[in-house]
């Protein structure tokens, strides 16, 4: 066979060339011996019309597109388990043996097992199996959480709700000189130390209550109408000492300002301190309450002129 020939034709033939390859026609610009005749004052030169026709042509008759058939069949997608599936399907594996799903009752203060992934695993130190029970999911062991309530516990949330409103109260009722609801939260003696203010300021172990009233109220003390004052609590921390007292010990901000009897501003001075506050537990009609029981300021430092806000014996 000669070359450049094949079996049916040669390989120039139209029928004989790779599909795949664009194909030549659409760019070959005509000569002048196939050219139909052209009428007078008219280009055998194709127009730039025709050209742009021919290289626009659908893009099927210019590359052979592979049969359906030489295409990978597409997967479907229920033969696909994703990670996610596999999550999702060990979730409700979890939930179905839910240790919650006994419907258990907290309030019998029967030990419960939670699975949690913040718990604490298991000490190599601690040989006890009967504080672990296995995770229905992984099978891990956890340590079981009990709902009674701790036998050491130095005092439940309703106590130290009762320090921080007796707190607030006696701050209050100084600035408002409110002293009628201050004789409403004292107990019937009180620890009072005064004398880091001033050195004529009492000291007293035991101080019944209605002298305590008396002192604060003087008219040289948070009694005189002309001074204003506040008394602002920050942060505080308790500690117990025995079982029907407390002591809280509190950042305080006194701020004293007195005016004269125009209302002019005379002076000011502002105590930076900490203050303790005792609380104990008396007997007040049928029941047992927690009182104010004590009070003793530790003044870190003083702005202002504070020797000047009280006048007379304090």
């Amino acid at each position: 066979m000669a070359e450049g020939q094949l079996e049916g034709g040669s390989l120039d033939s139209p029928e004989n060339r790779p599909s795949i390859f664009l194909q030549e026609d659409h760019f070959r610009m005509p000569s002048e011996s196939n050219l139909p005749s052209a009428a007078p004052g008219q280009s055998h030169v194709p127009s730039l019309e025709g050209i742009s026709a021919r290289l626009t042509s659908p893009a099927d008759s210019l590359i052979r597109k592979p049969p359906a058939t030489d295409l990978p069949s597409k997967p479907s997608t229920e033969q696909i388990e994703t990670p996610c599936d596999r999550t999702e399907q060990s979730n409700m594996e979890a939930q179905e043996t839910s240790p919650f799903d006994d419907a258990t009752d907290f309030r019998n203060n029967e030990p419960q097992t939670i699975a949690s992934p913040d718990m604490a695993p298991r000490n190599e130190v601690d040989k006890d199996d009967s504080k672990y029970t296995a995770d229905p999911c992984d099978g891990k062991l956890q340590q079981q959480i009990s709902f009674e309530e701790p036998q050491n516990s130095h005092y439940i949330i309703l106590d130290y709700l009762s320090f921080k409103t007796l707190s607030f109260t006696w701050a209050d009722t100084y600035d408002t000189k409110d002293f009628g609801r201050l004789s409403t939260i004292l107990a019937p003696a009180l620890r009072i130390d005064y004398s880091i203010v001033a050195s004529t300021l009492p000291k007293v172990e035991r101080m019944p209550a209605d002298d305590f009233l008396a002192f604060v109220s003087s008219p040289y003390f948070l009694g005189d109408p002309l001074i204003h004052t506040q008394h602002l609590l920050g942060a505080s921390k308790f500690e117990r000492i025995s079982e029907d007292e407390v002591l809280g010990s509190w950042q305080i901000r006194a701020a004293h300002q007195r005016y004269d009897q125009t209302g002019r501003v005379e002076c000011n001075g502002h105590g930076h301190a900490m203050v303790e506050h005792w609380y104990k537990k008396v007997l007040d009609g049928a029941e047992m309450v927690w009182k104010l029981a004590g009070v003793r300021p530790n003044v870190r430092w003083n702005e202002g002129n504070f020797e000047k806000i009280f006048r007379g014996p304090v």
